[in-house]
Protein backbone atom coordinates (compact mmCIF):
# COMPACT_ATOMS: atom_id res chain seq x y z
CA UNK A 1 0.00 0.00 0.00
CA UNK A 2 1.36 3.53 -0.91
CA UNK A 3 1.49 5.73 2.00
CA UNK A 4 1.39 9.91 1.32
CA UNK A 5 4.55 11.42 2.28
CA UNK A 6 4.64 14.36 4.79
CA UNK A 7 4.38 17.69 3.80
CA UNK A 8 7.27 19.05 5.58
CA UNK A 9 9.30 16.19 3.17
CA UNK A 10 7.59 17.31 0.45
CA UNK A 11 8.41 21.22 1.12
CA UNK A 12 11.97 19.75 2.08
CA UNK A 13 12.16 18.48 -1.87
CA UNK A 14 10.90 21.37 -3.35
CA UNK A 15 13.59 23.47 -1.56
CA UNK A 16 16.41 21.01 -2.78
CA UNK A 17 15.69 21.40 -6.29
CA UNK A 18 15.80 25.23 -5.70
CA UNK A 19 19.28 24.79 -4.30
CA UNK A 20 20.50 22.69 -7.21
CA UNK A 21 19.40 25.82 -9.23
CA UNK A 22 16.38 24.09 -10.57
CA UNK A 23 14.27 27.64 -9.39
CA UNK A 24 11.23 26.53 -12.41
CA UNK A 25 10.92 23.45 -11.29
CA UNK A 26 11.12 24.12 -7.32
CA UNK A 27 8.07 26.69 -7.72
CA UNK A 28 6.36 23.32 -9.58
CA UNK A 29 6.67 21.29 -6.86
CA UNK A 30 5.91 23.84 -4.28
CA UNK A 31 3.15 24.67 -5.71
CA UNK A 32 2.20 20.74 -5.60
CA UNK A 33 2.53 21.41 -2.22
CA UNK A 34 0.37 23.95 -1.05
CA UNK A 35 -2.75 22.25 -3.75
CA UNK A 36 -2.27 19.04 -1.85
CA UNK A 37 -1.93 20.94 1.70
CA UNK A 38 -3.03 23.98 1.78
CA UNK A 39 -2.72 24.63 5.32
CA UNK A 40 1.16 24.82 5.36
CA UNK A 41 2.46 28.41 6.33
CA UNK A 42 5.92 27.35 5.66
CA UNK A 43 5.64 26.44 2.07
CA UNK A 44 3.43 29.70 1.26
CA UNK A 45 5.99 31.73 2.63
CA UNK A 46 8.70 29.97 0.61
CA UNK A 47 6.60 30.00 -2.34
CA UNK A 48 6.13 33.90 -1.64
CA UNK A 49 9.86 34.60 -1.29
CA UNK A 50 10.19 32.37 -5.00
CA UNK A 51 8.10 34.40 -6.45
CA UNK A 52 9.20 37.14 -5.95
CA UNK A 53 12.51 36.74 -6.45
CA UNK A 54 11.45 35.45 -9.83
CA UNK A 55 9.41 38.81 -10.20
CA UNK A 56 6.13 37.37 -10.65
CA UNK A 57 4.54 40.34 -8.31
CA UNK A 58 0.65 39.04 -8.56
CA UNK A 59 1.95 35.27 -7.42
CA UNK A 60 4.21 36.62 -4.74
CA UNK A 61 1.17 38.56 -3.84
CA UNK A 62 -1.66 35.67 -3.75
CA UNK A 63 1.26 33.27 -1.69
CA UNK A 64 1.39 36.54 0.77
CA UNK A 65 -2.50 36.56 0.91
CA UNK A 66 -3.10 33.45 2.17
CA UNK A 67 -0.07 33.80 4.61
CA UNK A 68 -2.27 36.79 5.95
CA UNK A 69 -5.53 34.31 5.79
CA UNK A 70 -3.87 31.60 8.08
CA UNK A 71 -2.34 33.91 10.17
CA UNK A 72 -4.87 36.67 10.96
CA UNK A 73 -3.22 37.91 14.35
CA UNK A 74 0.25 38.36 13.01
CA UNK A 75 1.56 41.58 10.81
CA UNK A 76 4.10 39.65 9.28
CA UNK A 77 2.44 38.21 6.30
CA UNK A 78 0.87 41.96 6.27
CA UNK A 79 4.83 43.85 5.81
CA UNK A 80 4.63 40.90 2.75
CA UNK A 81 2.20 42.14 1.26
CA UNK A 82 2.68 45.75 1.89
CA UNK A 83 6.44 45.30 0.09
CA UNK A 84 4.83 43.38 -2.91
CA UNK A 85 2.11 46.27 -3.02
CA UNK A 86 4.95 48.98 -3.07
CA UNK A 87 6.81 46.60 -5.91
CA UNK A 88 3.49 46.71 -8.14
CA UNK A 89 3.45 50.65 -7.73
CA UNK A 90 0.58 50.32 -5.04
CA UNK A 91 1.44 52.91 -2.87
CA UNK A 92 -2.28 53.05 -1.13
CA UNK A 93 -2.94 49.09 -0.83
CA UNK A 94 0.66 48.92 0.66
CA UNK A 95 0.06 51.86 3.23
CA UNK A 96 -3.59 50.12 3.81
CA UNK A 97 -1.57 46.50 4.83
CA UNK A 98 0.82 48.29 7.58
CA UNK A 99 -2.21 50.65 8.74
CA UNK A 100 -3.65 46.33 9.46
CA UNK A 101 -0.28 45.46 10.62
CA UNK A 102 0.19 47.92 13.35
CA UNK A 103 -3.56 47.44 14.42
CA UNK A 104 -2.56 44.12 15.45
CA UNK A 105 0.45 44.92 16.78
CA UNK A 106 1.70 47.97 17.39
CA UNK A 107 5.29 46.69 18.41
CA UNK A 108 5.95 45.90 14.44
CA UNK A 109 8.56 48.45 13.70
CA UNK A 110 9.22 47.38 9.97
CA UNK A 111 5.57 48.41 9.79
CA UNK A 112 5.66 51.51 11.67
CA UNK A 113 9.09 52.80 10.49
CA UNK A 114 7.87 51.87 6.61
CA UNK A 115 4.47 53.48 7.15
CA UNK A 116 6.29 56.93 8.31
CA UNK A 117 8.33 56.67 5.55
CA UNK A 118 5.60 57.03 2.93
CA UNK A 119 3.27 59.07 4.95
CA UNK A 120 6.04 61.61 4.68
CA UNK A 121 7.18 60.91 0.97
CA UNK A 122 3.34 61.31 0.39
CA UNK A 123 2.97 64.45 1.79
CA UNK A 124 1.06 63.71 4.77
CA UNK A 125 3.69 64.02 7.88
CA UNK A 126 0.73 64.55 9.85
CA UNK A 127 -0.71 60.98 9.73
CA UNK A 128 3.01 59.97 10.22
CA UNK A 129 3.52 62.23 13.36
CA UNK A 130 1.74 60.19 16.05
CA UNK A 131 3.43 56.93 14.52
CA UNK A 132 6.70 58.60 16.18
CA UNK A 133 5.42 57.57 20.18
CA UNK A 134 5.35 53.68 18.78
CA UNK A 135 8.76 53.50 17.28
CA UNK A 136 10.21 55.41 20.18
CA UNK A 137 8.36 52.30 22.62
CA UNK A 138 9.92 49.82 20.47
CA UNK A 139 13.13 50.84 21.97
CA UNK A 140 15.55 51.83 18.65
CA UNK A 141 16.57 54.99 19.68
CA UNK A 142 18.52 55.09 16.41
CA UNK A 143 15.45 54.35 14.14
CA UNK A 144 13.24 56.56 16.48
CA UNK A 145 15.58 59.50 15.59
CA UNK A 146 15.72 59.00 12.05
CA UNK A 147 12.02 58.16 11.99
CA UNK A 148 11.86 62.14 13.43
CA UNK A 149 14.07 63.69 10.82
CA UNK A 150 11.81 62.14 8.32
CA UNK A 151 8.89 63.64 9.94
CA UNK A 152 10.43 66.94 10.57
CA UNK A 153 11.70 67.09 6.90
CA UNK A 154 8.42 66.24 5.62
CA UNK A 155 6.92 69.45 7.61
CA UNK A 156 10.05 71.51 6.56
CA UNK A 157 10.68 72.24 9.93
CA UNK A 158 14.73 72.79 9.69
CA UNK A 159 15.35 73.25 13.44
CA UNK A 160 14.58 69.72 14.33
CA UNK A 161 15.86 68.47 11.17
Amino acid sequence: FKQARPRELLGRAAWIERQRGNHPRAIHLMISVVTEHPDYYWAWQTLADWHEEAGDIDRAKEAAERMAAMNPSSPYPLGYLASLELRAGSRANAIAHLQRAIRIDPGYSYGTFTLVQLLCEDNRASEAEPLLALIRQQGGHGQALQAEVIVACARKDKNAA
